[in-house]
């Protein structure tokens, strides 16, 4: 019993540890080399657009330009969006998500819950469903949020804004994120999203938030029944409403308070009290905002600790990453491997690819990644955009290797190509990194050695060998 409960200790800790060190590296690798694909300065440059719009075309102009609790919005948006993950977020979700695959394998042998394929989908098939059903369940959410006492304790900082502006979109209790990610997570993985997945869609639905917030006056005529607004969203935050569960629960869609019949804007309101009732008895600053809600609840909050205890160590009884699972010769490699991966489908190491002649091995990172090097006789599926017609002609029963940079995405595909009713699919355990860690040679688009490794990004960079490979990026 006790070697069992240090094996379940073990192993969620160290998800944990691998996890806050990679969310940090993560953040500080945001800050240090900004890009398109950078979220620290989308989210500044964002910002600074709607600020820019609100001094300049102002709805409310009795409203100064650091209006009230600006200082405290602006702090709870980067809290919000950056530093909750690096004090935990990041790690305590990839602990619950891998709790919850090793629940689904133990109980009713399933891998994953993917039922849908929409990775099969063209691009924009993909981020349109991705953003239809996102918001829906977020405005489902969100009515939870009103609908029980327990829930509108955490969704009254939101609530506590006094004057609207765009940084308000991102005032919220930190308990609201556990919210949202949790009841998002089944439904999203059950069509092959991921929480993070699409920039473009996180970007947009952020840039909408910060609009509907913003103390400025847009007529979208006809297109107000489908987009929320600034109009529409400052009914929601106001004091008196004629529902006392709410109304406009649209984050980014107006749509569904339309069809479900929970739209209230009976005048422009411009003028409109926000807030809730005996609002002045609510707490002004940041910590004593965040700790409000949990006041008389800490043997709540006890009893929660002990059950969610409970169910990692039943899930960890009958759940354990396989014990034959290959080795890196990288501890530091290893280590990270053992945290991030589910083990959805076999592995193999190199050394047995090495002695495999007859297989397929497709390379499961993007275009330009293949091009700057793979390992000879990989063919390219890629990722985001992965191709099933490069399985065309293969029988179901052959052996086929997928590799990545380290194997996270190359799992993912992996269970894509089983979907599809091939039987002997395999993850190449450390991927390409580990392939030229071993001192393996890799070739170029034109087909010759080369010592180039695209290493996927700087902070990836720290796991592969600079003394065997020349890093890009």
């Amino acid at each position: 019993m006790f070697v069992m409960l240090k094996n379940i200790m073990e192993k969620y800790v160290q998800i944990l540890v691998a996890t806050y060190e990679n969310y940090a590296k993560y953040l500080g690798h945001e800050i240090l080399y900004p890009s398109w694909g950078n979220y620290f300065y989308w989210l500044i440059g964002i910002s600074l657009f709607f600020w820019l719009l609100e001094i300049v075309f102002p709805w409310r102009t009795e409203q100064g330009v650091i209006r009230k609790d600006f200082w405290l919005d602006s702090f709870y948006m980067f809290f919000n969006f950056f530093l909750f993950s690096l004090v935990g977020y990041a790690a305590v979700s990839n602990v619950i998500v891998t709790a919850f695959n090793d629940a689904l394998f133990a109980v009713f042998g399933w891998r994953n819950l993917v039922a849908i394929h929409v990775g099969n989908l063209p691009v924009w098939a993909q981020l349109l469903t991705l953003f239809l059903l996102r918001d829906f369940i977020q405005w489902n959410i969100h009515r939870l949020l009103h609908r029980f006492d327990w829930m509108w304790q955490f969704h009254k900082v939101h609530h506590s804004v006094e004057e609207m502006g765009f940084a308000a979109h991102l005032r919220f209790h930190w308990m609201e994120n556990i919210f949202y990610r949790t009841l998002e997570f089944i439904p999203l993985s059950m069509i092959g999203f991921g929480i993070q997945d699409f920039l473009f869609v996180n970007l947009f639905t952020i840039s909408w938030g910060h609009f509907n917030h913003a103390n400025i006056r847009v007529p979208l005529g006809f297109l107000k029944y489908i987009f929320n607004n600034p109009q529409m969203h400052l009914w929601h935050h106001a004091e008196h409403i004629p529902n006392r569960y709410g109304v406009n629960f649209g984050l980014t869609l107006s749509v569904w308070d339309y069809i479900f019949g929970t739209a209230y804007i009976p005048y422009e309101g411009k003028d409109e009290k926000l807030g809730f009732d005996k609002l002045e008895e609510f707490p002004k600053t940041f910590w004593n905002q965040i700790i409000y809600p949990f006041k008389n609840k800490i043997k709540m909050l006890k009893n929660i600790a002990i059950m969610g205890f409970l169910a990692l160590f039943l899930i960890q009884c009958t759940a354990q990453t396989p014990k034959d699972r290959p080795h890196s010769q990288s501890p530091k490699l290893d280590k990270i491997l053992r945290t991030m991966l589910h083990f959805s489908v076999p592995t193999i190491s190199v050394d047995l690819l090495k002695n495999m002649n007859d297989r397929v091995l497709l390379d499961a990172r993007e275009q330009k990644e293949f091009d700057v090097s793979h390992i000879p006789t990989a063919q390219y599926c890629g990722y985001d955009h992965f191709d099933p017609s490069v399985l065309a002609g293969i029988p179901k029963d052959k052996n086929i290797v997928v590799y990545c940079s380290i194997g996270v995405r190359s799992e993912k595909i992996a269970e894509k190509i089983e979907a599809l009713g091939y039987t002997h699919v395999s993850n190449l355990y450390g991927s390409l990194f580990e392939w030229v860690n071993t001192g393996n040679s890799v070739i170029d688009k034109t087909g010759n050695e080369t010592r180039k490794v695209h290493a996927f990004s700087r902070l990836w960079s720290i796991y592969l060998d600079g003394k065997k490979a020349e890093k890009v990026w």
